[in-house]
């Protein structure tokens, strides 16, 4: 298929504008991201429907949307532009020895405890390397990932996600600790608390959240009320600054509770129950090749995970 339609003619210009218009629903924006008039622009979209042979738009009253199967050539289009890009990046990196850009993906917990003493290394063996990290949920990082933005991530392959647009590689349960601010009346107990827990003022991520699902069923499992007093949040700077402030407890990601225990910025919540969060995935696109710069980082974050295993 790929051969028959290079050979009627699919052009890069066909592709661009196509993934262009996916963003931008217009054909006037989309011709000006290219640097082409709009003539043009609808020129090269109606080539592209002719040999397809498939209807790729329909014109709505502000601009144009993409029919399912121009959503699904757009997605294709924007995959092979990424990729061309990706080799670009190999071609300069050789020439150049090792330097280069690398994006990386996690959720918090093996962000501290994998990544950030990854990245240390990294920079001072290589230091041209530049590297650009991104901690954010794993249904952000995952869209990311396929949308080319990240080289790989540590996270969760969401539900509603194709497992089979991702290579992962299954790793360790996360252990989460409960945390409240240095010298809370919870953390200087010699006892687990368990009890106590209830009657505390919490801080948590929204309803159906894979943490908040974790700690209450953590919490049910053995026993206990769920706490009822509840400040909900999804913001960990948000947390951090409310358990600063206040008597209130939270959850957190273990390696990251550690760390802020480290400096006595929080302590941990002295208890006997066992949070732990499903495990997480080292995860790569399906088919994806990383550039060399890439692959050494990714390399170096396994390696130091399977240390710890």
């Amino acid at each position: 298929m790929a051969e028959d339609l290079m050979r009627r003619g699919l052009k890069l210009s066909h592709m661009r504008l196509l993934a262009s218009l996916a963003e931008t629903q217009r054909i006037s924006s989309s011709a000006e991201n290219l640097g082409i008039t709009q003539p043009a622009a609808s020129r090269i979209v109606g080539e592209l429907e002719t040999l397809t042979g498939t209807k790729l738009y329909n014109r709505t009253g502000r601009g144009v949307r993409l029919t399912e199967a121009g959503l699904l050539f757009a997605y294709r289009c924007s995959r092979i532009l990424k990729e061309i890009e990706d080799a670009e990046r190999d071609l300069a990196e050789i020439g150049q020895g090792v330097s280069g850009r690398v994006t990386i993906g996690s959720v918090a917990g093996p962000a501290v405890e994998f990544v950030l003493p990854t990245i240390k290394q990294m920079r001072i063996h290589n230091p041209g390397i530049r590297i650009e990290m991104d901690v954010s949920a794993s249904d952000v990082l995952a869209a990311k990932l396929l949308e080319g933005q990240l080289d790989f991530a540590l996270c969760r392959l969401p539900v509603g996600f194709d497992a089979g647009m991702f290579h992962e590689i299954p790793q360790s349960a996360e252990s989460v600790s409960i945390v409240a601010r240095f010298g809370h009346p919870l953390s200087s107990s010699p006892q687990p608390v368990d009890s106590e827990l209830s009657k505390q003022d919490w801080v948590l991520p929204p309803l159906g959240t894979l943490l908040r699902t974790t700690v209450e069923g953590a919490l049910r499992q053995s026993g206990f009320a769920l706490p009822e007093r509840v400040l909900t949040n999804s913001s960990f700077m948000f947390t951090v600054a409310m358990l600063h402030g206040t008597d209130a407890v939270a959850p957190v990601a273990t390696a990251v509770a550690q760390s802020f225990a480290g400096t006595r910025s929080l302590s941990i919540v002295p208890t006997d129950l066992v949070f732990e969060v499903e495990p997480y995935s080292l995860i790569t696109r399906a088919g994806q090749s990383l550039t060399p710069v890439a692959e050494a980082a990714f390399n170096a974050v396994r390696h130091s995970m399977n240390k710890e295993a």
